[in-house]
C-alpha cells in the first residue's frame, strides 16, 4: 500500500494502530477513584498517602493516574509492589512506567522489580534490592517515560546480546534523557516470577505530588510496542502546525524544550518527491525566507556533508531520522558552515535531516542511503 505525508510530522507520527499487540502482563483495570491497595497493586507506605484520582497523560487525555500524596515522615510516601507475575527466565522482559513529580524535588523517585526468586546483576551476582533508576527526574510537572529490563538468565552484556538496555524519555519531546543511567538486570536460572514496583520516598513537603499511570511489564519477543509507540509522539513533539480553511499547512511553531515558541511560515509551493524504494511519499518542508540546505554526497554511502552557509549562526541542532521516527544521530555544535555526519553502520534506506535554528525557524530534507 502507498502511503502518503503530508508533511514531516506526519512521517513521525507513526502510532501503534492496536496498543493491544504485545501482552501488557500489568492490569489497571483495579485502578478505581479512591485510596489505598487494590487489586494486583499494594501500596508503598499508608493507604493515605496512596490515591488514583482523575488526571491528563502526556497528550492531554483525561485518565485514572495513581497519585502518591505523601505525608511529613521521612520514609515510604507512596506508588505500589505489583503482584508477582510468573516468567520464562529464558526470556526477556521490559518493564515501563509514566511518572511525573509536581512542586519540589524533594524526595526520590524508585523504579524497580522485585527479586522474587532471582534477579541477578549483569556481573552475575545476586541483586536483593533491583532498582532500574532512582532520583530527581529532570522537571517538574513534566511527564516521562521510565523502561528498564530484566534480561534472560543468559545474557551477557559482553556476548553480542547488549541490543534492548532501559532509558528515560522526556514525555514532551520524545527524546531520550541523556544524563540519567538505567541499570539492567537479568533473571537468575531458577527465576519463574517477577513484580513490578515504582515509588515515592523521604519526601516530607506535604505540598509534593507524585503521579505514576500505564505500568508495563512484557516479554520482549518482537511484538512488543516500540519505545516510539509507547510514547505516542513524535520525536520533536513540541513541532504543532496551523492550516487554513482548505486544509493547508500555512504555519509551524518550534518550541525549544517546551519554551519559546517561534513561529516559521512554510512554503506552499514545495514540491513533493516519491521515495521508489520505500514506496512513501514525502512533502519535505523548507520556509521560504531560508536558503536552500545543501547535502552531498545525496545519495550516500554513509559519510556526507551538511552545507550550512551564513546560516551557520543561527544553526542550534541537527537531527537524523529513519523512517520510524527515530533519531539515529544529532549535532549541536554551533557556528560551523560544513558539518559531517555519518550513517554508515545504518540501513540502506531514506533518512530525514532536520536542522533547527535558535530563532525557531526549521529546514527538512531527505537523504538516500545506498
Amino acid at each position: 500500500m502507498n502511503i502518503k505525508f503530508l508533511n514531516l510530522a506526519s512521517l513521525f507520527f507513526i502510532f501503534i494502530v492496536n496498543s493491544t499487540k504485545a501482552q501488557n502482563l500489568m492490569d489497571t483495570a483495579s485502578w478505581t477513584l479512591g485510596s489505598g491497595s487494590v487489586t494486583g497493586y499494594y501500596v508503598n507506605g499508608s493507604s493515605s498517602e496512596n490515591w488514583r484520582v482523575l488526571g491528563e497523560d502526556h497528550l492531554g487525555r483525561e485518565t485514572i493516574l495513581w497519585e502518591a500524596r505523601n505525608d511529613v515522615d521521612n520514609n515510604a510516601d507512596g506508588g505500589w509492589n505489583a503482584s508477582s507475575t510468573s516468567i520464562d527466565n529464558t526470556k526477556t522482559y521490559r518493564f515501563a512506567v509514566w511518572i511525573k513529580k509536581t512542586n519540589s524535588h524533594d524526595g526520590k523517585t524508585y523504579f524497580g522489580c522485585l527479586r522474587t526468586n532471582g534477579i541477578l546483576s549483569l556481573n552475575n551476582t545476586v541483586n536483593n534490592n533491583p532498582y532500574f533508576w532512582t532520583g530527581d527526574l529532570p522537571e517538574l510537572d513534566r511527564w516521562y517515560l521510565l523502561i528498564g529490563y530484566v534480561h534472560h538468565k543468559d545474557y551477557s552484556a559482553s556476548g553480542g546480546w547488549g541490543l534492548a538496555t532501559g532509558a528515560i524519555y522526556d514525555g514532551l519531546t520524545g527524546l531520550q534523557v541523556q544524563n540519567l543511567t538505567v541499570t539492567d538486570f537479568k533473571f537468575s536460572s531458577t527465576a519463574t516470577s517477577v513484580s513490578h514496583r515504582a515509588y515515592l520516598y523521604y519526601d516530607v513537603n506535604i505540598n509534593d505530588r507524585q503521579y505514576f499511570m500505564n505500568p508495563r511489564l512484557e516479554e520482549v519477543n518482537g511484538q512488543e510496542p516500540t519505545i516510539l509507540e509507547l510514547l505516542e509522539i513524535n520525536q520533536e513533539s513540541t513541532l504543532t502546525f496551523n492550516y487554513d480553511a482548505s486544509g493547508n499547512q500555512i504555519a509551524r511553531y518550534y518550541c525549544a524544550f517546551g519554551t519559546n515558541c517561534m513561529r516559521s511560515t512554510i512554503n506552499k509551493e514545495v514540491e513533493e518527491e516519491k521515495l521508489v524504494n520505500n514506496n512513501i511519499d514525502i512533502l519535505e518542508e523548507e520556509p521560504v525566507f531560508l536558503g536552500k540546505l545543501s547535502i552531498n554526497p545525496n545519495p550516500t554511502k554513509g559519510v556526507f556533508n551538511i552545507y550550512l552557509g551564513e546560516r551557520n549562526e543561527l544553526t542550534s541542532e541537527i537531527y537524523i531520522y529513519d523512517l520510524n521516527g527515530r533519531v539515529i544521530s544529532s549535532y549541536s555544535n554551533k557556528k560551523t558552515t560544513t558539518v559531517q555526519m555519518d550513517i554508515t553502520d545504518n540501513p540502506s534506506g531514506v533518512y530525514i535531516v532536520h536542522v533547527h535554528f535558535e530563532n525557531g525557524e526549521f529546514i527538512s530534507k531527505r537523504i538516500i542511503k545506498d
